[in-house]
């Protein structure tokens, strides 16, 4: 399966890492590729920390990386899934549901990690699937709040 992760941040590179791990093709995303380059630089250097303190192999560290791309941002265009994990900001994220409507297979899904307003969601005409991939901490606190 080929996962493109827009957002390669903390949240973002922990994603592709699991996906990688799985043995699936994680394609990562941030505002632009040299930034999605350090991103994964940084990824390459916590599984290297692993590796020197006896917890991974450099087999399976490298095997990961494989698996991680940072690509041009059309190379989304058929991936099996998109997950988007940018920053809090609506105006990036209106942006880049925008183009990735444009340019994404009508059958694909999507995952969001935060909640997304419904008029942002509402101008989608391509994503039949989104599922709310909110971690579990995040969703008991904002139960909490909203009681």
């Amino acid at each position: 399966m080929k996962v493109a992760i827009f957002g390669a941040g903390t949240m973002g590179s922990g994603i592709a890492q699991v996906f990688a791990a799985k043995g699936h093709t994680a394609l990562m995303y941030a505002s632009s590729v040299p930034s999605a380059q350090r991103h994964k630089d940084k990824l390459a250097a916590s599984l290297n920390k692993k590796v020197a303190r006896g917890k991974m192999t450099q087999e399976a560290a490298d095997d990961i990386m494989s698996r991680v791309l940072v690509e041009e941002f059309e190379a989304a265009a058929d991936a099996d899934l998109v997950i988007e994990c940018v920053a809090e900001n609506m105006a990036t994220k209106k942006e880049l549901l925008g183009r990735l409507d444009a340019i994404c297979k009508e059958h694909q899904a999507r995952a969001l990690t935060k909640n997304e307003k419904p008029s942002v969601l509402a101008q989608l005409k391509k994503f039949k699937e989104i599922v709310a991939a909110i971690p579990k901490k995040v969703r008991e606190k904002k139960q909490e709040r909203d009681l």
